[in-house]
């Protein structure tokens, strides 16, 4: 954000999105009065519940959380991410797959995997992907930050990519939420027309 720039509300995007009658992804950073004001939003905005993808930790929105957002939009996509029980599903596979079943049951429908290297000693994180995958989970990949990290996560065949990075050769200029609080920021360059 620049000092120039001012926030948008949720409301406005919400409503900007529906009329344009686009789908939304809401990523939830915290829980309990936060979920009832986002739903009551997305409801007065009349979006359908098939529209609808929220995103959020377990420490945010714990059992309770995840409940209530798929009780009041049956159709959503209910997702958080796992990239925690990375090591749980290499090592004790019938233990992390337990806990899999566990948020499943809490109503999550979708998992997230970051892209980007989790601390696994040398273990593939295909090998994680590939499990989830194998047990039936629907899973997301997160933090996919340049195209040929795309191209690579989408040969996965994962139900879905969430991709923010920057592509200046083709005009994509994202800005995302960066790593350590760094944002990059790219400039467009208009080349002056000249006349002779």
């Amino acid at each position: 954000l620049k000092p120039s720039e001012d926030l948008l509300s949720l409301d406005t995007v919400l409503a900007e999105l529906r009329e344009r009658r686009r789908a939304v992804k809401i990523d939830l950073k915290g829980g309990g009065d936060l979920i009832d004001r986002v739903l009551e939003l997305v409801s007065g905005h009349g979006f359908d519940d098939a529209h609808l993808w929220f995103n959020g930790g377990i420490q945010n929105l714990r059992e309770e959380g995840f409940r209530r957002l798929a009780a009041a939009c049956p159709k959503a996509i209910v997702q958080c991410p796992v990239d925690f029980l990375a090591p749980l599903i290499l090592a004790m596979p019938e233990k992390a797959h337990d806990v899999l079943d566990t948020l499943r049951d809490w109503s999550i429908n979708r998992f997230s995997l970051s892209w980007q290297p989790i601390d696994l000693k040398g273990a593939d994180q295909r090998e994680v992907f590939d499990r989830l995958d194998h047990w039936g989970y629907d899973i997301n990949i997160y933090n996919v930050d340049d195209l040929e990290a795309f191209l690579h996560a989408v040969l996965l065949l994962p139900r879905s990519v969430t991709a923010d990075y920057n592509f200046p050769r083709w005009h994509h200029y994202g800005r995302g939420s960066g790593r350590g609080g760094q944002e990059i920021d790219y400039q467009m360059r208009r080349r002056a027309s000249q006349h002779t």
